[in-house]
C-alpha cells in the first residue's frame, strides 16, 4: 500500500483537524457541511474526495466561535439583584402523593369478591 503523500506542505487532514481543534471528526464534519469550517476538496469524485485544512481557516473558525458575552446560567461571581416582580413560573399540578401500596389496596377493595363455590366444575360438564 502506497503511503499518501500530501498535497501542500501544511495542510491538515481531518484527524489533525479534529485534534487540534478538540473535536471529533464527525463534529468538524457537521460543521463543514454547515459551511462553517473551510476546507479544501482534493479529487475528482464526489465519494472519494480528501478535505483538508489549512491552518489560517481553523484559526478564523476558532475567532468566530469566540464569544465576548457571558454565559448566563454560569454565576460571573456578582451578586444576584432581586427583581420587584414575582417569578413568571406556575406550579400547575396539584398531585397528592400516596404510597404505592395504599393505591393498590385501593384498586383491591373497589373490585368484586371471586366466589368460592363451583371449583373445579365447569358450566354443562356434570
Amino acid at each position: 500500500m502506497k503511503a499518501r503523500r500530501s498535497v501542500e506542505p501544511g495542510l491538515l487532514t481531518i484527524t489533525q483537524a479534529a485534534d487540534s481543534l478538540g473535536m471529533s471528526e464527525k463534529t468538524l464534519r457537521v460543521y463543514m457541511r454547515r459551511g462553517e469550517v473551510k476546507h479544501i476538496a482534493f479529487g475528482h469524485g464526489l465519494q472519494r474526495q480528501r478535505r483538508m485544512f489549512h491552518p489560517d481557516d481553523l484559526a478564523a473558525f476558532v475567532d468566530r466561535q469566540r464569544r465576548s458575552t457571558p454565559c448566563q446560567s454560569i454565576d460571573q461571581g456578582t451578586p444576584r439583584q432581586e427583581s420587584s416582580r414575582p417569578r413568571s413560573t406556575t406550579m400547575t399540578s396539584n398531585t397528592e402523593v400516596i404510597g404505592f401500596t395504599a393505591r393498590r389496596n385501593a384498586a383491591l377493595n373497589g373490585m368484586p369478591k371471586k366466589s368460592s363455590s363451583g371449583r373445579g366444575s365447569r358450566p354443562g360438564n356434570m
